[in-house]
Order: C-alpha cells, then sequence, then structure tokens
C-alpha cells in the first residue's frame, strides 16, 4: 500500500446476503508476505497448539472480567497493526489496534462458528497469509449455534488478502471456517467469479511458464480454484519461511496414500467442508447444502495458512501491566 489511506468502500463486497464484508486483495505484497511469515516464525515460543490450529496473542491477555492487561507487541507487527487501523475507519475511531492473535492452520484444520462478542470494538480485520481458504458467515439463531444450517454468505479468502467486517456481519452472524483439505466453492460463496477468473490467470501463467511448480508461489497470485478429478493431488508449499509453512505447511497427516507430503489430499466430487466437521458447532455439512457453484469446483489448502486477526479490546486494564506494555 501506498502512503494514501485506503478507500476501504471502494472493497464492498457486492452481491452478499451478509452486510459489511469488505475484501481487500493483494493488501501486502509478495516480498512483504515472506517478511511477515519468517517474523511470525521467529515467535517460537509463543506458540500455543489448540484444537485445529496453532496460536499467538500479542498485545496482553483478556480478564475473565473482559479486560486487557496490556503487554508488549513486536515492533514490526504494531506497525502493521497501525497500518491496518490507518485503513479501516472504524477500528480507528475505537482508537486503533491494540490485539492482533496470529493463527496457523495446516490443511484440514478450520475453527468452528463462533462470534468475537462484546470485548470487541465490532470491527475485525484479518490478513490472510499463505494458502487461501474460504471463510463462512452464517445467522444467529434464538438457541445459539450454527450446527446443521447453511452459511448465509461465504467468502473465499486469497493469500496476501485483507478482510474486513462490521456491522450486519460483526452483530448478527457467527462465522468459521471448515475442516477440510479442499473446499468446494458452493452457492453461498459470493466472490466465486474473482476466484474463477484467478484461477484461469494462474493456469496461463503455468502454461507459459517452462516449470510449472504446484500450489501457488509466494509472488504469485491469491485463491487458484481447481476442477475436481479423480486422483488428481495438492499444491505446493503454503508461508514461505521456517514454522510459519516453510516446504508445504505439513497436511502430511491425512493425506491419501501417494499424496505428496504437505499437499492437500486429492479433491474429488464431494470432498471438502461438507464431509469434515464434527458434530455440535463444527462447521462441516453446512456448506453442502447450499449447492455447487459450478461442476467440481473446488479451493485446495495448498499448504499452511497463516492469519492475524487485528482488532480492538475496549477495556484496558489501568493498573495491571505486563513488563514492556506501552503506556
Amino acid at each position: 500500500m501506498g502512503p494514501a489511506a485506503l478507500d476501504l468502500e471502494a472493497f464492498r463486497v457486492p452481491g452478499s446476503p451478509v452486510g459489511d464484508l469488505f475484501l481487500v486483495p493483494d493488501y501486502v505484497s509478495g516480498a512483504e508476505e515472506e517478511t511477515i511469515a519468517r517474523r511470525v516464525a521467529a515467535q517460537r515460543s509463543g506458540w500455543v497448539q489448540l484444537s485445529g490450529r496453532r496460536l499467538q496473542n500479542h498485545g496482553g491477555t483478556v480478564t475473565a472480567k473482559g479486560f486487557l492487561v496490556p503487554a508488549p507487541m513486536p515492533d514490526w507487527l504494531a506497525a502493521l497493526a497501525a497500518r491496518v487501523a490507518g485503513d479501516v475507519p472504524a477500528l480507528a475511531a475505537a482508537g486503533g489496534a491494540n490485539h492482533v492473535l496470529i493463527n496457523a492452520y495446516a490443511p484440514g484444520e478450520g475453527i468452528m462458528a463462533h462470534s468475537d462478542g462484546p470485548l470487541y470494538a465490532p470491527i475485525v480485520s484479518i490478513l490472510s497469509l499463505g494458502s487461501p481458504c474460504v471463510i463462512r458467515f452464517w445467522r444467529k439463531q434464538e438457541e445459539g449455534g450454527a450446527a446443521g444450517l447453511p452459511p448465509a454468505a461465504s467468502l473465499a479468502l486469497p493469500r496476501r488478502s485483507l478482510l474486513v467486517f462490521s456491522g450486519d456481519a460483526y452483530e448478527s452472524c457467527l462465522h468459521g471456517i471448515e475442516e477440510a483439505f479442499a473446499e468446494r466453492l458452493d452457492g453461498s460463496v459470493v466472490n466465486v467469479s474473482a476466484v474463477e477468473a484467478e484461477a484461469v490467470r494462474q493456469e496461463d501463467q503455468q502454461q507459459r511458464s517452462s516449470g510449472g511448480g504446484g500450489g501457488v508461489s509466494s509472488g504469485g497470485g491469491g485463491a487458484g480454484a481447481e476442477r475436481a478429478e479423480p486422483g488428481s493431488g495438492g499444491g505446493g508449499g503454503g508461508v514461505s519461511g521456517g514454522g510459519a509453512g516453510g516446504g508445504g505447511g505439513g497436511g502430511a497427516e491425512g493425506a491419501e496414500p501417494g499424496a505428496p507430503r504437505g499437499a492437500p489430499a486429492p479433491a474429488r466430487e464431494g470432498s471438502g467442508g461438507g464431509d469434515s466437521g464434527g458434530g455440535g458447532e463444527r462447521c462441516g455439512g453446512a456448506a453442502a447444502a447450499a449447492g455447487p457453484a459450478g461442476p467440481g469446483l473446488v479451493l485446495p489448502r495448498t499448504g499452511e495458512r497463516v492469519s492475524l486477526t487485528i482488532r480492538r479490546v475496549l477495556k484496558v486494564h489501568k493498573g495491571l501491566r505486563l513488563p514492556g506494555a506501552p503506556r
């Protein structure tokens, strides 16, 4: 991004049944992605292993009463959070970003349907690095939960893109990512035409290239879709640089026999989110109900995905601060 402030309204997702979704493609460059990935990987002591993902927490911890106990944030991450806040007026108006969660998902991993809740300013910014994925939004129900319900809207997130959501998407919906090796671009995906266009562009690039490696390179485009064919293999690496993706992002466990190490399982008709989730609030099952957007069109997980969720905790503890926290 240049020095000029981003016109976020120009990136509002058109035609979405869920309002207040914004998607900025190529928010960071390929070189910036690699630099961020190296810095994320260097924070080895900060990773916490959770069910279905690894997590880093920066900026402090949130107490049971909803107060942020501030903690120092790496300088590079504080600068990135400030840059995002400068491009997202609602986040800047709330006081800027003071909290960043970094999640790492291997192929086949995801996060259950959830809402971020009232502890945070009602605006979320998510920077996606590495493998593309699909984020899905479900309308909140009176009884809570989204099990068995089709998503109200879904959005394919290309690598290096910035997703911003607020208003309707934040207040009225749950959001989640299915546990999948290849996600079907079903009828709920509101930007499927852009994904198909990107797939055509990547195919043209590969045909012009003498090399023709798999997956999506760090210098290439965003979300490349594939037509599902029996026995087709997955792509190459996720985010470049150390533990944040390296040479394939670690999806070997669960890959079918003969699939390359670190590659997504073969994309077949009926594969993807619909069969991958478990019970309860798991995201699986709902997407298939929306129907396919095209014959066998899927979005492979090409390696590890790293996301940076940048937001504002509303209440900051005035008395407690961890060593090194800004005052």
